[in-house]
């Protein structure tokens, strides 16, 4: 009997680059699609950000304005032919933007908070080859953020409005990434973060009361982490509309 899958050997095949020429033509990109000191500060002001109490509130009210005003069309560098994004002033007038551009648009408006943000590009962990073996961004098509706060990163895609600032898909947990200092045209390596049990989880607590004449009032309160969060806030979502 014929086995139902064979396993063949992999050849990659891939052009190396420079590492500091990657950098320079990705930092001078972004430095070009920086938006206009009027639509950025406009957005900001109606993210509700400057009334935040503290960074990471005011992080996750960029994130949220970002995915309710600014549709993501889903293009990735592989289908617009570039890893630059487009100008971030397309996204604040057209309100709508491909990858790049959306994380172009979180990282200047972090900047002007006074929020430090790496933007750059990771893959799936299951790569065979990563951005540290060959210096090519062909191995990493994937957009995405790092944002420090309070001396802790976090990572973010994009997002959309079904997933909380932070959450990274398990597609990317523990996969290579490489990240761009926009300001000093600087270029470096990170393997992203895996979860752990205490970030996928739901935590339910009940209350109970009994009343005198022995009525009892019930209430449950239902708190999500993780894949579970986005499946909430996606029901919520729904009864929203």
């Amino acid at each position: 009997m014929m086995p139902r899958r064979r396993i063949f050997p992999t050849l990659n095949i891939y052009k190396e680059d420079d590492r500091q020429n990657i950098a320079n033509k990705l930092c001078d990109g972004y430095k070009a699609a920086r938006p206009s000191e009027n639509l950025l500060e406009e957005f900001i002001e109606k993210s509700g950000a400057l009334k935040a109490a503290t960074v990471f509130e005011k992080v996750s009210k960029i994130y949220e304005a970002v995915n309710k005003d600014i549709r993501d069309v889903g293009m990735s560098p592989q289908y617009m032919g570039s890893f630059l994004p487009l100008p971030a002033d397309i996204a604040l007038t057209k309100k709508y933007g491909n990858e790049q551009a959306i994380i172009a648009l979180m990282y200047y408006s972090l900047e002007k908070l006074g929020i430090k943000s790496y933007p750059g590009f990771t893959d799936s962990k299951r790569e065979r080859v990563t951005i540290k073996d060959c210096a090519t961004l062909d191995l990493v098509s994937d957009p995405i953020l790092k944002v420090e706060i309070d001396g802790r990163s976090y990572y973010t895609d994009g997002g959309s409005s079904y997933t909380p600032f932070g959450y990274l898909s398990t597609g990317f947990q523990g996969a290579e990434a490489c990240f761009f200092d926009i300001d000093k045209n600087g270029w470096f390596i990170e393997t992203l973060p895996v979860s752990t049990f205490d970030w996928n989880r739901k935590d339910t607590v009940i209350y109970a009361k009994i009343s005198e004449n022995g009525n009892m009032e019930v209430n449950q309160t239902i708190s999500p982490r993780g894949p579970y969060e986005s499946s909430y806030r996606h029901i919520r979502g729904m009864k929203e509309q």
